[in-house]
């Protein structure tokens, strides 16, 4: 009986929050084509433009776009959205508990500070902008919380975070 209560809810634990911002009165039908929107990143940010990481991340939102019908616009041809991407991880540092050598300890992390070395974590957010062309106001924003890494992050740990998050964000853009 526990077994089939934890198969039933492991879906909605492993469920990232989603946000949205979303200004009322927007007509999402008239968006059909988008490019993406230079955004200014340090050299040695994993996110920097033409990063593997960065190619990896617009393939990613390009696939889940498509789905929701919006296409890149052709070279030459003025899109009507500009999109932009972001992810924020930093390290965990707090949790509560109990240590007989220690006494009340705060500590935060995937893995507790008795695992097996892999280190506290890190958590964070992934969001996606969706800007009007035309005027530059912002139409949309989905963003995935607390996402999670245990142990140091890696490309391969980075990118099925990325690809279930933009999964994760885009189920909520207004369908067409």
């Amino acid at each position: 009986m526990m077994l089939c209560l934890a198969l039933l809810l492991a879906p909605t634990m492993l469920a990232l929050e989603v946000e949205v911002e979303q200004p009322p009165g927007i007509d999402y039908d008239q968006y059909q084509t988008y490019t993406w929107k230079a955004v200014e990143r340090p050299k040695n940010h994993p996110l920097h433009e033409g990063s593997p990481m960065d190619i990896y991340t617009r393939a990613v939102v390009r696939e889940h776009l498509t789905l929701k019908g919006l296409q890149p616009a052709r070279e030459g041809e003025k899109a009507d959205l500009w999109v932009t991407y972001d992810g924020v991880l930093v390290p965990e540092l707090q949790d509560v508990g109990v240590r007989k050598d220690l006494g009340p300890v705060t500590w935060t992390g995937v893995s507790g500070p008795d695992s097996a070395g892999s280190g506290p974590g890190y958590r964070g957010y992934f969001e996606i902008i969706f800007e009007d062309a035309e005027s530059g106001e912002r139409i949309w924003t989905g963003r995935a919380l607390d996402v999670a890494i245990a142990g140091q992050p890696n490309p391969t740990k980075m990118q099925k975070k990325i690809k279930k998050a933009a999964r994760a964000v885009l189920k909520r853009y207004p369908a067409r």
